[in-house]
């Protein structure tokens, strides 16, 4: 988590810190997520492009490659809270990093 350091223009990271079990519903936690989708398409026409970071990549996987990009999304995102929450230097920034993976086929049930 983040706040704001009082009378300051930085930020700093709190030592809280919680997980959510990515099998559960939570309907908070997708909302959340639908605000910063939301976020992201308004920012690809009101931020300049100095200000935001806008990639995608469409590649056809196998099952166990579908398994692979998710862990490493995620190992990627940890190793990313890591180096970033040990990092010292002065904050005055406050940023979302969100990935998302989804399917464009429709695969049939079995």
């Amino acid at each position: 988590m983040v706040r704001k350091v009082p009378q300051s223009e930085q930020f700093e990271t709190t030592n809280q810190k919680f997980e959510i079990d990515p099998g559960g519903v939570n309907f908070a936690l997708r909302g959340y997520h639908k605000h910063l989708l939301d976020r992201a398409k308004d920012a690809v026409d009101q931020e300049p492009i100095t200000e935001r970071e806008l990639s995608s990549l469409t590649i056809s996987v196998n099952d166990e490659d579908y398994e692979l990009v998710k862990r490493r999304i995620n190992e990627f995102r940890q190793e990313l809270n890591s180096v970033i929450s040990t990092n010292k230097g002065r904050r005055t920034r406050v940023i979302s990093f969100n990935t998302q993976m989804i399917s464009l086929t429709h695969r049939e049930k079995i």
